[in-house]
């Protein structure tokens, strides 16, 4: 009983941080819909590069939870302080390029026609820019702290950051109070705001927590050499990962695109189905990554894979039983989610195919996370690159040759996480039989 509480103690609160991470942008684009579409446009639009540019950051500095995992296991405390330290320089000089855009800011969006909506959107564009390097160290504060086994800070403040996110918007959007009614501007200066608030929250607890002298947080030191190239290379196999993953989903949406409006929308629909409850599976994932790195960090193979193959069953029972609760429910899911009839007719057919989808879907989420806190960074990649890179061609067959329509663009989805994942469960199959520490 004791492990289990212990597993949760992990997974609960990264789990709660990661839903009310996402709830932010939730509700910024929810206050905007009931103010005004058209501002919620310019938002949507000048957030767009700026969620791009962080997921570059953010993929690169990744190797920060491996690291810290690995020595927090080993009981080399200082080491996982030094990782810390190095992706906060990693961060600061990755968001230098970006901020050094902003001169530019109104050349991105010359191909607009209407040269005022251009200019609100470049300005909307600069303050969400400035708000990149605190949303990056927000993020490498998270990973350390998450490494160390103290997830429950980030949640405390992501649940804080809600409140706070809340009123901001409603008070600057509307202008309550006697505030000014900003519309959208109230919109990114909320969320500019928040991300200050949270980074500095995060950065002083980290700087006072009681323990900071065991992990050497106020003394400033980058890992050897070796170290600092491992973490290096852990952060692009991470980056590159990302961008097979989101680019051909991204593909994928420009497709339903050359098709119609409805088939955009019930492909939509599904694919944001599919990805909320994602984020279970890779809060799984990164519980399971912290007990992999801690045994890993203690030499301890045959726990590091019995925690693997632990991990991969817990990810699999409960995404059958999401799975199985979706497809029982998809018919009042989808009159709860829209009242368009031609939706209401297309939905419930993809979200049978999505709750199937999960498991492998949730599956290759804990198998890349692992493999790569056991230091496995371009098979898995390479693994990635090319199943993910097969779903553009198998969506352009189903839609162009056999007129698939929404179910053929979400079945290339279900096929490519099929074979990522059992592509990955082999690769690990082989580790477990190879790896030596």
């Amino acid at each position: 009983m004791k492990k289990i509480w212990d597993v949760l103690s992990v997974f609960i609160p990264t789990f709660i941080g990661r839903v009310g991470f996402i709830l932010l942008g939730f509700v910024d684009s929810l206050v905007l819909a009931r103010y005004n579409a058209t501002h919620l446009g310019y938002q949507s639009i000048a957030d767009m590069p700026i969620g791009f540019f962080c997921v570059i950051i953010q993929g690169l500095t990744q190797g920060v939870l491996f690291q810290t995992t690995i020595a927090y296991g080993a009981k080399k405390y200082k080491e996982a302080g030094d990782a810390f330290h190095l992706a906060i320089k990693q961060s600061l000089l990755l968001s230098l390029p970006f901020l050094l855009l902003a001169p530019f800011s109104k050349m991105f969006f010359t191909y607009m026609n209407n040269p005022e909506a251009a200019d609100t959107i470049s300005n909307l564009f600069l303050i969400l820019l400035a708000g990149i390097p605190f949303a990056v160290l927000y993020s490498i504060g998270q990973l350390f702290l998450q490494g160390i086994k103290k997830p429950m800070v980030c949640m405390t403040l992501v649940l804080i950051a809600n409140v706070l996110n809340f009123i901001l918007n409603n008070v600057l959007v509307f202008g309550m109070y006697g505030f000014p009614e900003w519309g959208a501007y109230g919109t990114v200066v909320t969320t500019t705001t928040i991300r200050m608030f949270l980074v500095l929250s995060v950065l002083a607890y980290i700087w006072f927590m009681k323990d900071h002298a065991l992990y050497g947080i106020r003394q400033w030191h980058l890992p050897p050499k070796e170290q600092r190239k491992l973490q290096r290379k852990l952060g692009l196999g991470a980056l590159l990962n990302i961008v097979s993953e989101e680019g051909t989903y991204a593909v994928n949406m420009f497709i339903a695109s050359l098709l119609t409006l409805s088939v955009v929308a019930v492909y939509s629909l599904a694919f944001r189905t599919m990805y909320f409850i994602f984020i279970i599976a890779v809060s799984i994932a990164v519980t399971s990554a912290f007990y992999v790195g801690k045994a890993f960090g203690e030499k301890n193979i045959r726990r590091v894979f019995r925690i693997i193959w632990s991990g991969c069953a817990a990810c699999a029972i409960t995404m059958i039983l999401i799975g199985v609760g979706l497809y029982w429910a998809r018919d009042a899911l989808t009159a709860w989610i829209t009242t368009d009839i031609e939706v209401r007719q297309a939905l419930p057919t993809l979200l049978a195919i999505v709750s199937s989808l999960l498991l492998w879907n949730g599956l290759q989420a804990l198998f890349i996370i692992d493999l790569r806190t056991l230091r496995d960074i371009w098979v898995p990649t390479l693994i990635k690159a090319v199943t993910f890179g097969l779903m553009p061609l198998l969506s352009w067959i189903f839609c162009f040759v056999y007129d698939g329509g929404a179910p053929g663009l979400m079945a290339s989805v279900w096929i490519v996480n099929a074979l990522c994942c059992l592509a990955f469960m082999g690769r690990m199959i082989y580790l477990n039989k190879t790896m030596r520490l």
